[in-house]
This record gives structure tokens, C-alpha cells and sequence, in this order.
């Protein structure tokens, strides 16, 4: 399915004066039906931003949802802003209120129809879209998997979605949130590190009725899934979704 839809809220998360972290929700047309499945993404196009070959033809790019299929009349989508000329400059440069976007899917496999009794999920930058996209969908289907979120970022100015996270992790006692900073500053008083030092001490019970869901940047990707199966995971329940973003 091919869409447009409007961009009716931007949030932004800076570090340093620069623009690192954009959230963008979009609304759909009425008629549209967009149906997905939490974890997987769509095509985004916007005008202006074409093929180098055809700049008469609109580029499409991949992103993965953020937002969870209960939120009927929206999509959003989290954007790591890269100075490539790619399509997160463009969003960066030219994103508004109002600006239109062309969505074209969804596509992809990296979903969790069949949950078990426990979801180790590990995020790193823009790769918790699809992991928040499940997460609201467990949370808003009462369900009572345990759910244990390794999130990782430089510092607190990438901590995407923070407020949201901690709520749930405050009112859903099955909702466990473990953020590590890799470059924190002196107030940072929780996990210092990267999430494959925080996964390698971290004792796992009952691996065997444990799935995994990994997403960002593709080393760490690799060596998390790496890190799991050395710990005893069944590979089948290692799930991974890597973006190089642009």
C-alpha cells in the first residue's frame, strides 16, 4: 500500500547544539487502512528528495515503526540524524508540520506474534523504533510476558522516548528498563557501558522460554547476537533487525 500522510508532531533530541534524534508522528488518510504489525517498517519518501540518476523519480528509504498498531489514524517513525545528504538530512532540513510524507508498506519480519514467557529486547540508537512499537503493543494488551529492555546510548540527550519508558517501567511491574550510557556526564548515577558489557554479566533465567529481539547499529547486533547464543539461546529465538540509516 502506497499513502501519503501529514506530519502532525516532531520531537527532537539534541546533544551539544545538534540535532541528533528526530521523532516525527504522521496521520494517516482516513481511507488509507495502513494495517502493520508491531517491529516492522515502511518506505518513506518526501518531495524534493530524489534519485541522483532520476530527479524526476522520488527516492524511497526504509524505516522501521515506532508506533504500535492500536494507534489507529498514526504512524511515527525515530530518525538518527546523519549529515550524508541522505533522507534523515532531508527529514532534519526540510520536516515541518504539515509536510507530507509518502509511506509505502509495511514490510518485514522482525514481529513477535507468538510471545513467550520472557523477551530480553536490546536497542541502540535509532534501533528502538521497532523494540518501542512492541513494547506499547505488550503494554497496551495487558500481557503479562516479562519483558527486559537493555537500552543503549551515548548520554541522556539520546534517551529517546525516556519519559514513555520509565512510566511503563513504574506502572508495569513485568516491564524491567536497564538504560547504560556509554559517555555519561557526572549526574549519571545508573550503567555506565555499552549494552554487550551489560548483557555479558547479566544472568538470564530460564533461557529456554526466552526469545530475543536486537536492534541498531550492526556490530553491535553481531556480537549481542554472538554474546546470547554463547549464554545458551536457541537461535531460532535471537531476533535481529540492523539499519544503517541514511
Amino acid at each position: 500500500m502506497e499513502i501519503r500522510a501529514e506530519a502532525i508532531e516532531i520531537k527532537d533530541y539534541h546533544d551539544d547544539g545538534k540535532l541528533e534524534m528526530r521523532v516525527v508522528k504522521l496521520r494517516l488518510p482516513h481511507e488509507s487502512n495502513f494495517i502493520y504489525k508491531a517491529g516492522q517498517y515502511a518506505m518513506l519518501s518526501m518531495d524534493g528528495f530524489t534519485l541522483r540518476a532520476n530527479p524526476h523519480a522520488l527516492k524511497w528509504t526504509s524505516y522501521s515503526i515506532s508506533s504500535a498498531p492500536h494507534h489507529e489514524g498514526t504512524i511515527e517513525f525515530c530518525f538518527k540524524i546523519k549529515e550524508t545528504n541522505g533522507f534523515t538530512q532531508y527529514v532534519k532540513d526540510h520536516m515541518q508540520l504539515g509536510t507530507k510524507v509518502g509511506v509505502k508498506g509495511p514490510f518485514g519480519n522482525f514481529t513477535n506474534e507468538h510471545p513467550q514467557k520472557k523477551i530480553l529486547m536490546v536497542a541502540t540508537g535509532s534501533g528502538i523504533a521497532p523494540i518501542m512499537g512492541m513494547i506499547r503493543h505488550l503494554v497496551h494488551a495487558n500481557s503479562d510476558v516479562e519483558i527486559m529492555l537493555v537500552y543503549g546510548m551515548r548520554n541522556t540527550n539520546y534517551f529517546v522516548f525516556r519519559e514513555e519508558l520509565e512510566k511503563y517501567a513504574r506502572s508495569h511491574p513485568k516491564f524491567i528498563l536497564m538504560p547504560t550510557l556509554s559517555r555519561p556526564d557526572h549526574k549519571w548515577d545508573g550503567r555506565k557501558g555499552y549494552v554487550q558489557g551489560v548483557l555479558k554479566d547479566m544472568k538470564i533465567d530460564d533461557i529456554s522460554s526466552t526469545q530475543a529481539f536486537i536492534c541498531g547499529n550492526p556490530q553491535m547486533v553481531a556480537e549481542v547476537k554472538t554474546l546470547l547464543l554463547e549464554k545458551g539461546f536457541d537461535k531460532a529465538k535471537v531476533h535481529v533487525e540492523q539499519w544503517e540509516g541514511a
